[in-house]
């Protein structure tokens, strides 16, 4: 480790790790000996890896390093900040590494972090460490996963769909499973049908776990201890799921593929900029889309398919794929805040760096979006003696996949191509594409839904 500046001006570290407090005399200290996971170059702190989640803030020269946002917020006078706030009104998440309070950061993989004058400063590091785009065999590098994590009681979450299906067979192959579990969803009905075949198929238990009830209860369970705005709705499903499922008298360990469609260019986003950019000679024509109004009700299919039809319509009447992509990612029209602005900035130099939208997709969702918004629903796990083995998001298989072209990923126009023909391999008869489900439990909450949940819970706590 090469450390050229040594920072004078932190006087201590305060880390806290599941609510037990260690102190550094120093951030060399800690580094080196708290086994956080986390790194320390040219007197910067960073991470390099999606399973490393901690926040960070400067309180009396203290420098206070948590996995939970509420234990921070406990041991600070941070203010809820009115652009996050704004930010979270019109995307659903709270770009990182912001949170709702000032001066109180997300650590993101590849944010480099310094403090100076009694403040946090943060900027991208260098990219240049991806490795080249050559092709990986996915059957030897989950091997190599499963290999090293090998327990006697995995399950597997499943959907039905391309990313748990090739998991399913793959993990059956490899390890002594126990059950199979599914969240009913009334979005994905063929889906729970798909799931069950498979697991009969393999004399594998199944169970179809309804939660279509009033979960307030939950939400609230969730933002007590994690502190947390709620910015994925399966967040406040995912803690009533696994209290169902877990087991009592020892540690319960469930494998679940999230992040298939950010590493594989699997995401709607990957398409709309295949789509945009091949409409590039019509925009004059398309640019008068942006006068129509998306429709908003997702009730029903074909609600949720005239969502879609008008919010892609409107997505390809912009110049820039960055405003298009903000636009696609956008949940209300309201005024651009500050932090959008960040988001806008922080696109056109990815863009500039790496001159590959895909890529930069690809990088946006994994060390953005996906630490932020979709490890959420893991975070109370451990609570319930649960632990999550997410194979897709290993920061090993996430570094031999990061830098592959699209031409290895998207082929004869079948995206996230490795993980579509894995699951074809396990179970032929079931694919024909690799569609994104949406996801839809029909719970409820107490006052109508999750953000305006969340944005009145968060002031009161």
């Amino acid at each position: 480790m090469n450390i050229k500046i040594k920072n004078t001006f932190i006087s201590d570290v305060v880390f806290i790790d599941n609510g037990i407090v260690s102190n550094y005399t120093s951030v060399e200290e800690f580094v080196r000996e708290s086994n956080s996971g986390l790194n320390l170059d040219v007197g910067e702190i960073y991470s390099d890896d999606i399973n490393v989640r901690f926040f960070i803030t400067i309180e009396s020269k203290s420098l206070i390093i948590s996995n939970n946002l509420a234990e921070i917020r406990l041991r600070t006078t941070s203010d809820v900040s009115t652009d996050a706030m704004n930010f979270y009104s019109k995307f659903g998440y709270i770009y990182p590494p912001f949170t709702q309070y000032k001066n109180v950061y997300l650590i993101v993989p590849y944010m480099a972090f310094s403090f100076k004058s009694n403040e946090i400063t943060f900027s991208h590091r260098n990219f240049s460490i991806f490795p080249p785009n050559v092709d990986v065999s996915l059957h030897d590098s989950l091997g190599d996963f499963f290999s090293q994590n090998i327990e006697e009681n995995f399950s597997v979450l499943i959907s039905g769909g391309i990313d748990s299906s090739a998991l399913l067979g793959f993990s059956n192959d490899k390890l002594q499973l126990g059950s199979a579990y599914m969240c009913d969803m009334s979005s994905i009905p063929k889906e729970s049908q798909v799931a069950n075949q498979q697991c009969e198929s393999i004399n594998l238990p199944f169970y179809l776990i309804n939660l279509d009830k009033d979960l307030t209860h939950r939400a609230k369970e969730f933002m007590n201890e994690t502190g947390e705005l709620i910015y994925d709705p399966i967040s406040v499903v995912f803690p009533e799921l696994i209290s169902q499922v877990c087991l009592a008298d020892k540690k319960m360990h469930l494998i679940d593929g999230q992040g298939a469609d950010s590493l594989l260019n699997g995401l709607p986003h990957n398409k709309l900029y295949n789509l945009w950019s091949k409409t590039k000679i019509i925009r004059p024509i398309l640019k008068w889309f942006n006068y129509i109004p998306v429709y908003n009700s997702k009730s029903t299919p074909f609600q949720r398919k005239l969502y879609r039809v008008t919010k892609v319509l409107k997505c390809l009447s912009f110049e820039s794929f960055e405003s298009s992509l903000i636009c696609s990612m956008t949940e209300n029209d309201t005024p651009v805040t500050d932090m959008e602005k960040t988001f806008f900035h922080d696109l056109v130099f990815l863009n500039k760096s790496y001159d590959n939208w895909n890529f930069v997709l690809r990088f946006v969702f994994l060390f953005k979006i996906l630490p932020v918004r979709e490890m959420q629903k893991y975070l109370l796990a451990n609570k319930y003696n649960v632990k999550f083995h997410l194979p897709l998001l290993d920061k090993k298989i996430v570094h031999e996949y990061l830098g592959l072209d699209e031409s290895l990923t998207v082929k004869n126009g079948v995206y996230k191509y490795p993980i579509t023909r894995m699951a074809h391999e396990y179970w032929p008869d079931f694919f024909k594409n690799s569609k994104t489900s949406p996801f839809q439990v029909n719970y409820k909450i107490a006052n109508g839904d999750v953000k305006s949940f969340s944005s009145k819970y968060i002031r009161e706590l």
